[in-house]
């Protein structure tokens, strides 16, 4: 019977991968721990499937790096910790000659005080023995495009202390772009459980970065176990920090998905509160929203508020219903409105969005679960194509008209 974490090394090697030089190159060893192969499966490939980053796996149990495997690569990402210790001449070489072509090198294994001396050498950094322990980290006041989306200073915290690899020093031409924390509780709980360790609070590099030649490097002091739900995880203020290393190391052209699946925020139910200031908010930080309005409640100002984002194509408009207990198409309680009631209920709200300058958009949002099949022929007359509710409630019993 397999162990579980022969079963994770497993399905991370089955994991479909791509061929060619505009892929990146992940790097990991399977005689390392289970928790460090919990890193790849958990931590490091659901984010380049998320952004649709072209990838393959390339596992140095069994041989060290070639120099060809580095130069047909945009990338290469050193995926989890305690690896870097085990290189061979040969792979550091390949890393090396990589670097002089432009290939990127993202390091996610900040122990580097045992690694050998050739790779210390190359990067450029020496450690301190025994590591650190923090749960919050700070972003630099200046600006880099890997921290493009965070606020000068900005903190980030999470749930456990995890590992801070000390640097001891680092060559001039390195830019720290996050630190880890070290106050008194960081202190109290590094004390405790390091002994030896003698830090004075501060800040510590978590996260820097140089221009090596051609290539550049993003090198991690903070365990990548962050992207674990234990500590952070994902979607929590840590992914666009890693794309950002990525994109940014990587030797250019390089594909990837730009625009992120988690971008849309759709509303139902809207009357028009606070003036739609919420709306305004979501729209400032990236969203693309899709607020469903009332059209019997919602007026004024909120109506100009709508209109103004969508006329900058930051929202898309649609009629939820006419108010809560008034739906388009559906009776609480009873069914489907008769198909003439339907068609003056949708003929009122075309009325209503030509009044108030609204677009019709081609998604619709009617209320949840509770739409009637003669509402798919009326919403296909605005030019409607998508609807955002379940399977109409009738359909059980009737068939969808052709004109649907």
């Amino acid at each position: 019977m397999k162990s579980y974490k022969e079963l994770i090394v497993e399905e991370i090697t089955n994991t479909p991968q791509a061929k060619g030089n505009g892929k990146l190159l992940v790097l990991m060893d399977s005689k390392a721990s289970f928790s460090e192969m919990l890193v790849v499966k958990k931590g490091v490939l659901p984010l380049l499937a998320h952004y649709g980053v072209p990838f393959a796996i390339r596992d140095l149990a069994g041989a060290p790096l070639q120099t060809s495997e580095v130069l047909n690569s945009r990338c290469v990402i050193i995926a989890h910790e305690r690896m870097v210790r085990a290189f061979s001449k040969g792979t550091i070489e390949a890393l090396k000659v990589g670097l002089a072509h432009g290939t990127g090198l993202v390091n996610l294994d900040g122990d580097l005080y045992h690694a050998s001396s050739e790779l210390k050498e190359l990067l450029g950094i020496s450690l301190q023995e025994a590591p650190l322990l923090t749960d919050c980290l700070q972003f630099s006041q200046k600006p880099h495009f890997i921290i493009r989306f965070k606020e000068p200073g900005q903190r980030l915290s999470w749930k456990r202390p995890l590992t801070l690899y000390w640097v001891e020093e680092m060559e001039d031409d390195w830019q720290v772009v996050a630190s880890g924390i070290m106050g008194k509780e960081q202190l109290i709980v590094a004390r405790h459980l390091i002994p030896e360790i003698a830090v004075v609070p501060g800040q510590y590099p978590a996260i820097a970065l140089k221009n090596k030649q051609k290539g550049k490097i993003v090198q991690w002091f903070l365990s990548p176990r962050i992207f674990l739900p234990d500590f952070l995880g994902h979607c929590k203020g840590m992914d666009d920090i890693l794309a950002g290393s990525i994109i940014w190391t990587a030797k250019k052209p390089f594909i990837y998905n730009s625009f992120p699946p988690f971008v849309v925020f759709r509303i139902d139910d809207v009357s028009g509160a606070k003036g739609l200031r919420w709306l305004q908010t979501a729209a400032e930080v990236g969203f693309k929203c899709a607020p469903s309005i009332f059209i019997d409640r919602i007026k004024g100002d909120s109506l100009k508020v709508a209109r103004k984002l969508q006329e900058e194509g930051k929202a898309e408009v649609s009629c939820h219903a006419s108010s809560y207990y008034e739906l388009m198409g559906f009776k609480f309680g009873y069914g489907p409105h008769k198909k003439e009631a339907v068609a003056a209920r949708y003929e009122k709200m075309r009325k209503f969005f030509a009044q108030n300058r609204l677009r019709i958009p081609k998604t619709w949002n009617p209320h949840w679960g509770e739409i009637g099949l003669d509402e798919l022929s009326e919403m296909k007359k605005l030019g409607c194509l998508l609807y955002t509710s379940p399977s109409p409630r009738d359909l059980s019993t009737s068939r969808m008209p052709s004109s649907a």
